[in-house]
């Protein structure tokens, strides 16, 4: 039956909404950047060759079509938040000069971004990046779950963790800041 909200159809424009997203971020960039100069023909025909390049890899436009709504997501989130501080008195000089000083609010924005990047990772290629990772050592029944938790806690794993929060921590305080 056939109803108003209907959205199965968009399934099959994933591919062009991928396309359009990558063509937007990446003209943005260049203007933006002025890697390529201010020519604005160049830069939408180097966004363009960039986007329609993600056309040959279906992996490409699944972690794209993966990330793009957590993205949207936290983007709404963050809107909310914002108009939330708005509300209580803050102005919108207040809450862009916290965003562009406060440390802890951009390594929070990179901590979310980083987050949903490796679950998209993880989502496109987790089978085939825990069984090389393991060397073949994780169960072959599609037990993603299982899989990551074998390789979380392997002991190779959780030294690296370990050394890499001493070398946090040691960073830290002798630079001061800790």
């Amino acid at each position: 039956m056939v109803t108003f909200l209907d959205v199965g159809l968009f399934q099959y424009f994933n591919v062009i909404f991928s396309v359009l997203l990558i063509f937007s971020i990446m003209f943005a960039i260049l203007h933006k950047t002025k890697v390529l100069g201010e020519n604005v023909t160049i830069n939408a025909i180097v966004a363009i060759a960039v986007s329609l390049m993600t056309l040959l890899s279906q992996d490409v436009i699944d972690l794209i079509n993966f990330i793009a709504p957590w993205f949207v997501l936290v983007f709404i989130f963050v809107i909310l938040l914002i108009l939330m501080y708005q509300l209580f008195g803050a102005t919108e000089k207040d809450v862009f000069g916290a965003l562009k000083s406060e440390k802890t609010i951009q390594w929070a924005i990179f901590g979310v971004s980083m987050i949903i990047l490796v679950a998209g990772f993880g989502h496109v290629w987790g089978e085939e990046l825990a069984q090389q990772a393991m060397g073949g050592e994780v169960s072959e029944d599609g037990a993603f779950e299982q899989n990551v938790y074998s390789i979380v806690f392997n002991p190779k794993v959780l030294g690296i963790i370990f050394i890499f929060v001493i070398a946090i921590f040691a960073i830290a305080f002798l630079t001061g800041e800790g």
